[in-house]
């Protein structure tokens, strides 16, 4: 992905990821690989819209996904790039067309139990 055919989401869209982190005024990558002077984890809603770890999650509902990002800061903005997807489950690496496929996603109930009892201790 980099920013020359990027898909600016609305308002209500849901740019949601389970590697999002809010930070001091700052929406953050934990996925982004901080290595370059140039390189940064601040990314913006459309990088996180158009990201396919991000589609994965909101689209499959999986959060096994690691992605290898580069996101680089320049004069006009950010260019994020995503070099791969590495899926937690299988141990290889991945894509989202495959993602769709596969019957190996925590369903919706397991996670909300997980949640609760994690809450409990």
């Amino acid at each position: 992905m980099s920013n020359e055919k990027l898909l600016e989401p609305k308002e209500n869209d849901n740019v949601d990821c389970h590697l999002q982190q809010i930070g001091m005024g700052s929406l953050i990558c934990r996925a982004a690989q901080l290595s370059g002077s140039y390189s940064t984890n601040e990314v913006n809603p459309t990088a996180c819209f158009n990201c396919d770890a991000g589609k994965i999650y909101r689209d499959i509902g999986c959060n096994a996904v690691l992605p290898k990002i580069r996101v680089l800061r320049h004069s006009g903005g950010i260019s994020v790039y995503t070099e791969n997807l590495f899926c937690k489950i299988r141990k290889r690496e991945t894509t989202l067309e495959f993602c769709k496929t596969c019957g190996l996603v925590t369903a919706e109930t397991t996670r909300q139990v997980i949640s609760i009892a994690r809450g409990l201790f």
